[in-house]
């Protein structure tokens, strides 16, 4: 089990939180998702065997606005669809 924490700039409500937290639990090998609006962050663990960081990433940006890698620690940038009407 892994565990990662994803930067989340334009998160600003719970429907932010609900959209990320949908997307990324309906995910196979998703096992736990945290939803952090104040710290504007999404902690969450995941079987590495299942799923890749990089496809979090890419469910995160189909379900928002943007999923964006960061290096080098495991933290990426994920925006909100509620918070831009923009791509």
């Amino acid at each position: 089990m892994s565990r990662t924490v994803l930067s989340v700039p334009d998160i600003s409500c719970e429907h932010c939180e609900k959209t990320i937290t949908g997307a990324l639990t309906a995910q196979p090998g998703v096992r736990s998702v945290k939803v952090d609006i104040p710290q504007k962050q999404v902690t969450l663990d995941y079987d590495e065997g299942a799923i890749s960081v990089d496809k979090i990433s890419r469910s995160a940006s189909c379900s928002t606005t943007r999923a964006t890698r960061s290096r080098p620690r495991r933290r990426r940038n994920v925006g909100c669809a509620s918070a831009s009407s923009s791509r």
